[in-house]
């Protein structure tokens, strides 16, 4: 019976001793866990200071749009100013130039005409008193 309380004993004493051993197994896991975790932090602290960082950038990136869009909105605002002033300038200068065709027209049809009464004046001095002004 001494045998087998003593067989029963080492068994139990092996037992003890995985268990010893498992247990510091297990410290040793949890120290390396908790060297884990503070790594994770660690990173995790410096993807918020990344994050942070962005959202700073991405807001200046919208106030540089924002501006952009102001200025380009103006720009057209200004364009479409100026171009309705070149446009009526262009109507202005249309008008001067159909104006003065006019005039030449005019001038051309009155010249014509003075110049046909001019042959016929010529034809009756020549015909009347016999003096040739061509």
């Amino acid at each position: 019976m001494e045998k087998e309380i003593e067989k029963k004993l080492n068994i139990i004493i092996d037992s003890v001793n995985n268990i010893k051993t498992d247990v510091g197994s297990l410290k040793t896991d949890v120290g390396s866990l908790k060297t884990d975790v503070g790594s994770l932090k660690t990173d995790v602290g410096s993807l918020k200071t990344d994050v942070g960082s962005l959202k700073t950038d991405m807001e200046q990136v919208k106030t540089g749009v924002a501006v952009n869009k102001a200025n380009i909105v103006y720009g057209f605002a200004e364009a479409k100013t100026e171009r309705a002033e070149i446009k009526k300038r262009i109507n202005q200068v249309y008008d001067s130039v159909d104006g003065f065709s006019k005039t030449v027209n005019d001038l051309q049809i009155e010249f014509e005409t003075n110049k046909e009464d001019s042959k016929r004046i010529k034809g009756v001095i020549n015909e009347k008193l016999g003096v040739d002004l061509t």
